[in-house]
Protein backbone atom coordinates (compact mmCIF):
# COMPACT_ATOMS: atom_id res chain seq x y z
CA UNK A 1 0.00 0.00 0.00
CA UNK A 2 2.80 2.36 0.92
CA UNK A 3 4.55 1.48 -2.34
CA UNK A 4 1.50 2.53 -4.35
CA UNK A 5 1.22 5.76 -2.41
CA UNK A 6 4.89 6.48 -3.10
CA UNK A 7 4.48 5.72 -6.80
CA UNK A 8 1.40 7.94 -7.07
CA UNK A 9 3.32 10.68 -5.31
CA UNK A 10 6.05 10.59 -7.96
CA UNK A 11 3.45 10.75 -10.74
CA UNK A 12 1.84 13.78 -9.11
CA UNK A 13 5.23 15.48 -8.69
CA UNK A 14 6.18 14.82 -12.32
CA UNK A 15 2.85 16.17 -13.49
CA UNK A 16 3.30 19.29 -11.35
CA UNK A 17 6.71 19.88 -12.93
CA UNK A 18 6.10 19.03 -16.59
CA UNK A 19 2.48 20.11 -17.07
CA UNK A 20 3.24 23.86 -16.71
CA UNK A 21 6.21 23.43 -19.07
CA UNK A 22 3.97 21.64 -21.58
CA UNK A 23 1.32 24.38 -21.34
CA UNK A 24 3.91 27.13 -21.78
CA UNK A 25 5.26 25.27 -24.83
CA UNK A 26 1.81 25.08 -26.42
CA UNK A 27 1.17 28.76 -25.70
CA UNK A 28 4.55 29.70 -27.16
CA UNK A 29 3.80 27.81 -30.39
CA UNK A 30 0.45 29.59 -30.63
CA UNK A 31 2.16 32.92 -29.97
CA UNK A 32 4.74 32.31 -32.70
CA UNK A 33 2.03 31.24 -35.16
CA UNK A 34 0.18 34.50 -34.55
CA UNK A 35 3.42 36.42 -34.95
CA UNK A 36 4.13 34.72 -38.30
CA UNK A 37 0.54 35.34 -39.46
CA UNK A 38 0.80 39.09 -38.75
CA UNK A 39 4.19 39.27 -40.42
CA UNK A 40 2.82 37.53 -43.53
CA UNK A 41 0.00 40.09 -43.69
CA UNK A 42 2.54 42.92 -43.44
CA UNK A 43 4.69 41.50 -46.25
CA UNK A 44 1.63 41.00 -48.46
CA UNK A 45 0.50 44.61 -47.92
CA UNK A 46 4.00 45.96 -48.65
CA UNK A 47 4.30 43.98 -51.89
CA UNK A 48 0.72 44.75 -52.96
CA UNK A 49 1.25 48.50 -52.56
CA UNK A 50 4.66 48.17 -54.24
CA UNK A 51 2.96 46.82 -57.39
CA UNK A 52 0.84 49.96 -57.63
CA UNK A 53 3.84 52.26 -57.15
CA UNK A 54 5.81 50.30 -59.73
CA UNK A 55 3.00 50.51 -62.32
CA UNK A 56 2.64 54.28 -61.89
CA UNK A 57 6.37 55.05 -61.90
CA UNK A 58 6.39 55.90 -65.60
CA UNK A 59 4.07 58.89 -65.09
CA UNK A 60 4.96 60.05 -61.57
CA UNK A 61 8.33 61.76 -61.14
CA UNK A 62 8.21 61.60 -57.33
CA UNK A 63 5.95 59.34 -55.29
CA UNK A 64 5.63 60.13 -51.60
CA UNK A 65 2.34 58.24 -51.47
CA UNK A 66 3.82 54.78 -50.88
CA UNK A 67 5.05 55.22 -47.27
CA UNK A 68 1.96 57.23 -46.28
CA UNK A 69 -0.54 54.83 -47.84
CA UNK A 70 1.32 51.81 -46.55
CA UNK A 71 1.52 53.11 -42.97
CA UNK A 72 -2.25 53.66 -42.92
CA UNK A 73 -2.94 50.27 -44.48
CA UNK A 74 -0.70 48.33 -42.09
CA UNK A 75 -2.22 49.93 -39.02
CA UNK A 76 -5.78 49.57 -40.35
CA UNK A 77 -5.60 45.95 -41.50
CA UNK A 78 -3.58 44.72 -38.51
CA UNK A 79 -4.90 45.84 -35.16
CA UNK A 80 -1.77 44.40 -33.53
CA UNK A 81 0.59 46.63 -35.53
CA UNK A 82 1.46 50.20 -34.64
CA UNK A 83 4.39 52.64 -34.57
CA UNK A 84 5.04 52.09 -38.28
CA UNK A 85 8.01 54.29 -39.19
CA UNK A 86 9.65 54.67 -42.59
CA UNK A 87 13.40 54.49 -42.05
CA UNK A 88 14.51 54.67 -45.66
CA UNK A 89 12.59 55.36 -48.87
CA UNK A 90 14.27 55.93 -52.22
CA UNK A 91 12.39 56.45 -55.44
CA UNK A 92 13.73 55.78 -58.94
CA UNK A 93 17.43 55.65 -58.14
CA UNK A 94 20.24 53.77 -59.87
CA UNK A 95 22.61 51.18 -58.48
CA UNK A 96 25.06 48.71 -60.02
CA UNK A 97 23.87 49.38 -63.56
CA UNK A 98 20.16 49.12 -62.70
CA UNK A 99 17.95 52.17 -63.00
CA UNK A 100 14.44 52.92 -61.80
CA UNK A 101 14.92 51.17 -58.46
CA UNK A 102 12.58 51.84 -55.55
CA UNK A 103 13.59 50.95 -51.99
CA UNK A 104 11.41 50.90 -48.89
CA UNK A 105 12.50 50.08 -45.36
CA UNK A 106 10.25 50.38 -42.34
CA UNK A 107 10.15 49.36 -38.70
CA UNK A 108 7.05 48.58 -36.67
CA UNK A 109 5.90 47.10 -33.40
CA UNK A 110 3.66 44.04 -33.11
CA UNK A 111 1.59 44.21 -29.96
CA UNK A 112 1.00 40.47 -29.63
CA UNK A 113 0.80 39.80 -25.92
CA UNK A 114 1.90 36.49 -24.46
CA UNK A 115 -0.82 35.02 -22.17
CA UNK A 116 1.51 34.80 -19.17
CA UNK A 117 2.75 38.35 -19.83
CA UNK A 118 6.35 37.33 -20.36
CA UNK A 119 6.43 39.50 -23.50
CA UNK A 120 4.61 42.66 -24.48
CA UNK A 121 5.14 42.28 -28.21
CA UNK A 122 7.96 42.20 -30.70
CA UNK A 123 9.61 44.74 -33.02
CA UNK A 124 9.69 44.08 -36.74
CA UNK A 125 11.55 45.46 -39.71
CA UNK A 126 11.00 44.89 -43.43
CA UNK A 127 12.96 45.98 -46.51
CA UNK A 128 11.85 45.65 -50.12
CA UNK A 129 13.65 46.70 -53.28
CA UNK A 130 11.80 46.67 -56.59
CA UNK A 131 11.93 48.36 -59.96
CA UNK A 132 9.52 50.91 -61.35
CA UNK A 133 7.98 50.05 -64.70
CA UNK A 134 9.64 52.95 -66.49
CA UNK A 135 10.85 51.00 -69.52
CA UNK A 136 14.29 51.23 -71.05
CA UNK A 137 14.73 54.51 -72.84
CA UNK A 138 17.98 53.31 -74.46
CA UNK A 139 16.09 50.80 -76.58
CA UNK A 140 13.55 53.22 -78.07
CA UNK A 141 12.91 53.21 -81.79
CA UNK A 142 14.71 55.90 -83.81
CA UNK A 143 12.78 59.14 -84.02
CA UNK A 144 11.91 60.37 -87.48
CA UNK A 145 12.81 63.85 -88.76
CA UNK A 146 9.18 64.93 -88.77
CA UNK A 147 8.84 63.97 -85.10
CA UNK A 148 12.05 65.80 -84.20
CA UNK A 149 10.79 68.98 -85.83
CA UNK A 150 7.40 68.67 -84.17
CA UNK A 151 7.35 70.65 -80.95
CA UNK A 152 5.35 68.87 -78.30
CA UNK A 153 4.08 71.27 -75.65
CA UNK A 154 4.81 70.43 -72.02
CA UNK A 155 2.67 71.97 -69.36
CA UNK A 156 3.87 71.52 -65.79
CA UNK A 157 1.70 72.23 -62.77
CA UNK A 158 2.17 71.88 -59.03
CA UNK A 159 0.03 69.87 -56.62
CA UNK A 160 -0.16 68.95 -52.95
CA UNK A 161 0.23 65.14 -53.12
CA UNK A 162 -1.03 64.52 -49.58
CA UNK A 163 -3.91 67.00 -49.47
CA UNK A 164 -6.11 69.08 -51.73
CA UNK A 165 -7.34 68.42 -55.28
CA UNK A 166 -6.18 71.58 -57.08
CA UNK A 167 -3.27 72.18 -59.43
CA UNK A 168 -1.35 75.46 -59.35
CA UNK A 169 1.20 77.58 -61.18
CA UNK A 170 4.72 77.67 -59.74
CA UNK A 171 4.37 81.31 -58.67
CA UNK A 172 1.00 80.73 -56.97
CA UNK A 173 1.09 82.11 -53.43
CA UNK A 174 -0.04 78.73 -52.15
CA UNK A 175 3.03 77.08 -53.69
CA UNK A 176 6.01 79.44 -53.38
CA UNK A 177 6.11 79.28 -49.58
CA UNK A 178 6.18 75.48 -49.40
CA UNK A 179 9.05 73.01 -49.86
CA UNK A 180 9.36 71.00 -53.05
CA UNK A 181 9.88 67.25 -52.98
CA UNK A 182 12.76 66.12 -55.18
CA UNK A 183 15.32 63.40 -55.65
CA UNK A 184 18.67 64.42 -54.19
CA UNK A 185 21.26 65.11 -56.87
CA UNK A 186 24.82 66.40 -56.80
CA UNK A 187 23.51 69.69 -58.19
CA UNK A 188 21.13 70.14 -55.24
CA UNK A 189 23.95 69.27 -52.84
CA UNK A 190 26.12 71.94 -54.41
CA UNK A 191 23.38 74.56 -54.38
CA UNK A 192 21.92 73.88 -50.94
CA UNK A 193 23.52 73.07 -47.61
CA UNK A 194 22.41 70.25 -45.32
CA UNK A 195 19.83 71.01 -42.65
CA UNK A 196 21.32 71.07 -39.11
CA UNK A 197 17.94 70.20 -37.58
CA UNK A 198 17.29 66.88 -39.35
CA UNK A 199 21.00 66.20 -40.08
CA UNK A 200 20.44 65.61 -43.80
CA UNK A 201 24.16 65.67 -44.67
CA UNK A 202 24.38 61.84 -44.71
CA UNK A 203 21.47 61.47 -47.14
CA UNK A 204 22.49 59.43 -50.18
CA UNK A 205 22.19 60.62 -53.77
CA UNK A 206 18.87 59.36 -55.14
CA UNK A 207 16.96 59.74 -51.88
CA UNK A 208 13.83 61.85 -51.55
CA UNK A 209 14.50 65.25 -50.02
CA UNK A 210 12.64 68.54 -49.60
CA UNK A 211 13.88 72.08 -50.20
CA UNK A 212 12.47 75.59 -50.36
CA UNK A 213 13.38 76.56 -53.91
CA UNK A 214 13.06 80.34 -53.55
CA UNK A 215 13.28 81.02 -49.84
CA UNK A 216 15.48 78.30 -48.35
CA UNK A 217 19.19 77.52 -48.20
CA UNK A 218 19.10 73.89 -47.01
CA UNK A 219 17.65 70.55 -48.06
CA UNK A 220 15.72 68.41 -45.58
CA UNK A 221 14.59 64.82 -45.07
CA UNK A 222 10.96 63.87 -44.55
CA UNK A 223 11.03 63.75 -40.74
CA UNK A 224 12.35 67.33 -40.48
CA UNK A 225 9.89 69.53 -38.52
CA UNK A 226 10.20 72.20 -41.23
CA UNK A 227 8.57 69.83 -43.72
CA UNK A 228 4.91 69.83 -42.84
CA UNK A 229 3.26 70.19 -46.22
CA UNK A 230 5.02 69.99 -49.57
CA UNK A 231 4.40 70.13 -53.32
CA UNK A 232 5.47 68.18 -56.39
CA UNK A 233 5.60 69.02 -60.08
CA UNK A 234 3.68 66.91 -62.60
CA UNK A 235 2.29 67.24 -66.11
CA UNK A 236 -1.01 69.11 -66.26
CA UNK A 237 -2.49 66.26 -68.32
CA UNK A 238 -1.60 63.81 -65.56
CA UNK A 239 -3.08 66.07 -62.89
CA UNK A 240 -6.35 66.34 -64.80
CA UNK A 241 -6.51 62.57 -65.23
CA UNK A 242 -6.09 62.18 -61.50
CA UNK A 243 -9.06 64.45 -60.86
CA UNK A 244 -7.25 67.68 -59.96
CA UNK A 245 -9.01 70.96 -60.77
CA UNK A 246 -7.43 74.36 -61.54
CA UNK A 247 -6.63 76.60 -58.57
CA UNK A 248 -9.34 79.20 -58.02
CA UNK A 249 -6.65 81.79 -57.25
CA UNK A 250 -4.00 81.37 -59.95
CA UNK A 251 -5.98 79.33 -62.48
CA UNK A 252 -3.23 76.72 -62.72
CA UNK A 253 -2.26 77.92 -66.22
Amino acid sequence: MKKNIKKNGFVTLEAAIFLPVFIIGILTIGYLMKFIYVQENILYAICDEAKQVSKNAYIIEAAPFYPLTLKKRLETENRNVYKVETEDYKYLYSREGLNGLIRYEASYWMDIKFPIKLYDGLPGKETVVFRGLIGNRNEASPTGLDELEEEKPSSKVWIFPTSGKRYHKRDCTYIVVLPTEAVLTKGIKRQYQSCPICDSKNTEIGSLIYYFEKTGKAYHIGKCPTVDKYVIEIEKETAVKKGYLPCSKCGGE
